[in-house]
């Protein structure tokens, strides 16, 4: 299996399923979204004193 970076087709989907504001084909965002997509990835940040 490969990946290939999206494309402009790739992004007006995307467009059209989260909307223009949030629809990016950025690499380091796609990277984490495939990440997250793929492996069950997600950031967890730690508790601060002020949680």
């Amino acid at each position: 299996m490969s990946y290939k970076l999206p494309d402009n087709k790739d992004l007006d989907a995307m467009v059209g399923i989260v909307g223009k504001e949030y629809a990016t084909n950025n690499k380091a965002i796609t990277a984490s979204y495939l990440a997250k997509s793929v492996m069950g990835l997600e950031i967890n940040y730690p508790k601060s004193d002020n949680d």
